[in-house]
C-alpha cells in the first residue's frame, strides 16, 4: 500500500483511461462499484488531482512474482541472443547464415552491419592454411557432436579459432562437405568408374 502522489496520480489515471475506453470490467472484479466508477468517470481533471491529494486516499500495487520472474528471464534471453547476433554480424557472417539462423532478411543484415560499423571485404575470404583447415573440420566434426544449437555450434568455432572470420571458417565447412559428399564412391587413381550393365530382358518367342 502505497501514499506516494506519483503512484496515486498514475494509478487514478490509468482508472479513468480504463472507463473512457470502456474496459471497465477488471475494475468491477477487483471490487470497484459500478456507483463510484461513474462518480470517478464525471470527475474533471481538477477535481482528480484534488482527489489524489487526499492523505486518506491508499493505492496498493500488486506485481505477481511468478510472471515477474517469467518476464526477467525472457529479458535475459533476448539480451543474449541480441548479444549473439551482433557477434555474428561483426565476425562477418554471412547473409545466408544468419536467415539460417535467426530467418533475418538481407536488408535487415545490412542495416545491422551499418549500424555496428562492420564493414565486409568484397571477393572470396581467404582460407586459412591446410592444416588449419583440417583442425577447423575435426573440431566442427566434434562440436556438432557436442549440441544440437546451430547457433552455439558456430559461437563455439568462433571461439576456438578468434584470427579468423566467420565466412572463412564457412568456407572451410562448406568444402569440406561437398568434399565428404564427393566420398560416398572412391574411386582408385587410374581406374575407370564401373559402368552399370541393364539387366537383358528375354523376349518370348511366337
Amino acid at each position: 500500500m502505497s501514499n506516494d502522489l506519483s503512484i496515486k496520480t498514475l494509478s487514478l489515471l490509468q482508472v479513468v483511461q480504463l472507463l473512457h475506453t470502456g474496459e471497465h470490467g477488471l475494475l468491477v472484479e477487483a471490487g470497484i462499484g459500478l456507483d463510484v466508477l461513474e462518480q470517478l468517470r464525471a470527475l474533471p481533471m481538477q477535481d482528480l488531482c484534488t482527489l489524489v491529494e487526499q492523505a486518506d486516499l491508499q493505492v496498493t500495487v500488486h506485481i505477481d512474482p511468478s510472471s515477474l520472474k517469467r518476464c526477467l528471464e525472457r529479458l535475459a534471453d533476448l539480451r543474449e541472443s541480441r548479444l549473439q547476433l551482433e557477434q555474428f554480424v561483426r565476425r562477418g557472417a554471412s547473409p545466408e547464415l544468419l536467415a539460417r539462423l535467426y530467418s533475418m532478411p538481407q536488408r535487415h543484415v545490412l542495416t545491422l552491419r551499418r549500424v555496428l560499423g562492420v564493414d565486409v571485404p568484397v571477393g572470396r575470404p581467404a582460407l586459412p592454411p591446410l592444416d588449419i583447415a583440417l583442425s577447423i573440420e575435426e573440431d566442427w566434426a566434434r562440436i556438432r557432436t557436442e549440441t544440437d544449437d546451430p547457433r552455439q555450434q558456430y559461437l563455439a568455432l568462433l571461439e576456438r579459432y578468434p584470427a579468423y572470420s566467420l565466412t572463412a571458417l564457412t568456407a572451410v565447412i562448406d568444402s569440406s562437405t561437398k568434399k565428404g559428399n564427393n566420398k560416398r564412391f572412391p574411386q582408385a587413381p587410374g581406374v575407370a568408374a564401373p559402368v552399370p550393365v541393364r539387366p537383358r530382358t528375354r523376349q518370348l518367342e511366337p
